[in-house]
């Protein structure tokens, strides 16, 4: 679900920001059709990450750390843009948008790699994934592979 929301950020983010770097009425109403997807798509993925999937993550005995520390982080980020952006679009314009669309781009691999999907299992499920420490990457066999299952099956053709 995270990867779909971030590829969905992205289209739309770079859409919205190619809208309003042209600045035409048809680009500016595709700008705001844009800025529409990017808010569903992020409700519908991200949004509820720092409440749902930090608890979902942190050890038992550090879980009320986890999602008190999440949301923080969340609503502090928040403040942050919120408190630049009026001033970032006066100073650079369209060309703000960039960064978003950058830093949506390096949580792609971010996602893919170190956020393990969690749907369907239980929370000491989830655990001895953290406790094995397992990567999606082994940098010995260069392979890529969301469980031990699934390496197994690759390395042994």
């Amino acid at each position: 679900m995270l990867l779909f929301g971030s590829l969905a950020l992205l289209i739309s983010m770079a859409i919205f920001t190619v809208g309003i770097a042209v600045d035409t009425p048809a680009t500016a109403n595709m700008a705001l059709a844009m800025l529409f997807v990017y808010e569903i798509s992020f409700g519908m993925s991200w949004n509820s990450i720092p409440w749902l999937y930090a608890a979902e993550i942190t050890p038992l005995q550090l879980r009320h750390v986890g999602s008190a520390v999440a949301p923080f982080s969340a609503w502090l980020w928040t403040f942050v843009i919120a408190l630049i952006t009026p001033c970032a679009i006066t100073t650079a314009g369209w060309k703000f948008c960039l960064l978003f669309c950058v830093m949506i781009v390096l949580n792609i691999p971010f996602t893919y790699f170190f956020l393990p999907e969690t749907s369907g299992k239980t929370l000491e499920e989830i655990d001895y994934i953290f406790v094995k420490a397992e990567a999606r990457f082994d940098p010995e066999t260069g392979l890529s592979a969301t469980n031990t299952e699934m390496k197994e099956t690759t390395t042994e053709d």
